[in-house]
């Protein structure tokens, strides 16, 4: 951007070219008066879409009555947004810390897990995780951005993610040979010192991978024997994203800790809320709570969440969020019979991911690796070149296209996106290698 005074994030300066967006409203944006259908909730984080009224009623509303409160006061809608997460949440949620963002609410979850444990250790995932930018969130992430940062690898041990795909072909699981419960708990024999296991439920930037039956009731069952809390980041799956309220509600184990971000406002504010469990927050009675922020539970930002969570209830946009990612599993799944380059399909509510390959062998368009991170495929970029031009805005990362619109979307909008990204890969990947 020539003479722009501003840094663009997880860019070279001189190399950036932004589109001007005139308007923005639903599910769609404009751009010189031509209208775009969203097709990734910008940061998967808009999800009830653009503009939603209610929403920006609650925070004019709340900017007349406390524009901002410190922590050393009582604020109304942090107790209200408290008491409303706690019980909306799956499990044993007992109390809330409300930050500013995702990484900030994933820092602040191992913190308190090594508070709590008095270990010094996070187990996360190999190449697919990403947790945040901050220097010590990149530290957990397996994200290649972490080498960017310098984050530290002294305190974290990494350990490789369940991805059912690369199976042996004739085997299934747990006879074939992919990541298992069982190898972490040879991590934890060995480590003494680990604090808590950090994970995404479903992953969000990684590729929306999906662990076999039976692994988190494993991995809960493994964390309780060596006294392991165990984190889920629910930043990308919270909030009706995979058909359910939570991630979490796909399975019948429950984590010690959970993060919340992104759809927690709809988008519309940032906010960030670190949920503990009763045993956690028990602890906290009498111990030091060894944190905060100057943004520590906005009260505008809160009534924002507020009005978001009635505004999901309303409109029963969680089940529409399950119908709908049926009609996207459907239809994915008729494109993968038809098109020899779509390797997987894989996801759950409005939060799917297609996977390309250039070969019978299986071969990805691009293998996740660290080098390859920024290698950007042709045959991708022309795929997300062939969808703009078409009218609709969509993402994803190095072999993948990844679907996640806003919950309000429509049935008829839904079916038109996956009707243009059938025509695109058809003209831009499969008659490219098949």
């Amino acid at each position: 951007m020539k003479n722009s005074k501003n840094i663009i994030p997880w860019s070279v300066q001189k190399n950036v070219k932004l589109l001007k967006v005139d308007k923005t409203l639903g599910c769609y944006f404009w751009i010189k008066n031509k209208k775009y259908l969203d097709f990734c909730s910008q940061l998967v984080n808009v999800n009830l879409g653009f503009q939603s009224p209610n929403i920006i009623n609650a925070i004019i509303k709340q900017t007349k009555k406390i524009s901002f409160i410190g922590p050393k006061f009582e604020n109304e809608n942090r107790e209200k947004l408290a008491d409303v997460l706690t019980n909306l949440y799956p499990g044993n949620m007992k109390k809330v810390f409300f930050s500013d963002s995702g990484a900030r609410a994933n820092e602040i979850a191992c913190i308190i897990a090594k508070h709590y444990t008095k270990k010094n250790k996070i187990l996360a995932r190999k190449i697919t995780s990403y947790h945040g930018a901050t220097r010590y969130t990149a530290s957990f992430s397996g994200d290649a951005r972490r080498q960017m940062i310098n984050a530290s690898s002294n305190n974290v041990i990494f350990f490789s993610d369940p991805i059912i795909n690369s199976c042996p072909r004739g085997k299934n699981y747990p006879n074939c040979n992919i990541s298992k419960p069982d190898t972490i708990e040879k991590i934890l024999k060995r480590n003494k010192s680990i604090a808590a296991i950090i994970l995404e439920p479903i992953t969000g930037s990684a590729g929306r991978i999906i662990p076999p039956k039976g692994y988190y009731e494993s991995l809960r069952k493994i964390c309780d024997k060596y006294n392991v809390l165990l984190i889920f980041d629910e930043i990308m799956t919270g909030f009706g994203r995979t058909g359910k309220w939570f991630g979490a509600n796909h399975w019948s184990a429950k984590p010690d800790i959970v993060t919340l971000a992104k759809g927690i406002t709809g988008g519309i504010m940032p906010l960030g809320a670190t949920l503990i469990s009763k045993k956690i927050a028990k602890f906290y009675e009498n111990e030091y709570f060894p944190t905060g922020l100057t943004n520590y539970a906005h009260p505008i930002s809160c009534a924002a969440a507020i009005e978001a969570i009635k505004t999901y209830k309303k409109g029963n946009l969680i089940k529409k969020s399950e119908k709908l990612g049926n009609l996207i599993e459907k239809k994915l799944n008729i494109m993968k019979k038809k098109f020899k380059c779509i390797g997987d399909v894989r996801g759950k509510g409005l939060f799917y991911a297609i996977e390309f390959i250039k070969n019978k062998n299986g071969e990805r368009l691009i293998n996740w690796t660290y080098k390859n991170y920024f290698k950007e495929s042709t045959h991708m970029k022309n795929l997300f070149k062939f969808l703009l031009d078409n009218g609709m805005f969509c993402y994803g990362r190095y072999n993948m296209i990844y679907i996640c619109p806003p919950l309000i979307i429509k049935k008829s909008e839904l079916e038109r996106g996956l009707n243009l990204i059938e025509r695109g890969i058809e003209i831009n990947i499969e008659n490219k290698f098949f």
